[in-house]
């Protein structure tokens, strides 16, 4: 059953268009539409504007939907799942670039081969990681790099909890003399 959950989850990612949205006016709006088409070309001028990398916060959009979907979780929600993105980045314990994180876990890249290239974050996702990617942040931990449904050894810092999937854990590094 957990396969063919997955199969099926893979294939709608794949299907998935991306959504129409025009900018009406500013580079905020130019660059959410750019992430939202998947569009380089208009992403990396609205980028260079906003003082952002573009292929960064497109990662960083795909990683946010690839945990939280379109399902209705609040901002702090998604904030709190693209600091972790970040954390381990930042972090001696993981990869050192976006692409590198999100490849080496399947909470991001699914276990079916091409899952995340398919992916299309919705502008929810892309608002997010933009926010995130212009230094905003919920929790301001570096140590935070798990999140499960599960605790993990090193403490909880932050646990959320949404009726329709159940709560979520915000968990330290189990290695803290590494920080």
């Amino acid at each position: 059953m957990k396969w063919r959950y997955i199969g099926i989850f893979a294939l709608c990612a794949a299907l998935l268009p991306a959504l129409p949205v025009r900018a009406e006016t500013g580079d905020e709006e130019a660059f959410l539409e750019s992430i939202v088409a998947m569009d380089s070309a208009a992403g990396e001028e609205s980028a260079e504007r906003l003082g952002v990398d573009w292929e960064d916060t497109l990662l960083l959009a795909k990683g946010i939907y690839a945990c939280t979907g379109n399902r209705t979780f609040t901002d702090e929600w998604r904030l709190c799942v693209g600091e972790v993105i970040l954390n381990r980045v930042a972090s001696p314990e993981f990869p050192d670039t976006l692409e590198e994180v999100l490849g080496a876990d399947e909470r991001y890249s699914g276990s079916v081969p091409g899952y995340f290239a398919a992916i299309r974050p919705d502008r929810k996702a892309a608002g997010i990681a933009l926010r995130l990617m212009e230094g905003e942040r919920v929790m301001d931990e570096p140590r935070v790099v798990y999140q499960d449904c599960h605790y993990y050894d090193g403490g909880v810092y932050k646990s959320l909890y949404d009726y329709r999937v159940g709560g979520i854990y915000f968990c330290l590094t189990t290695r803290p003399e590494l920080y």
